[in-house]
């Protein structure tokens, strides 16, 4: 369905912007 489209599209979006926190914070340390 288009809900589950975008649902997933979000989700990836959010793990997206997670991992280049993550990324950011340990090229921080």
């Amino acid at each position: 369905t288009l809900k589950t489209k975008f649902n997933r599209a979000r989700q990836a979006q959010i793990t997206t912007e997670l991992t280049e926190i993550v990324s950011g914070a340990a090229a921080l340390e």
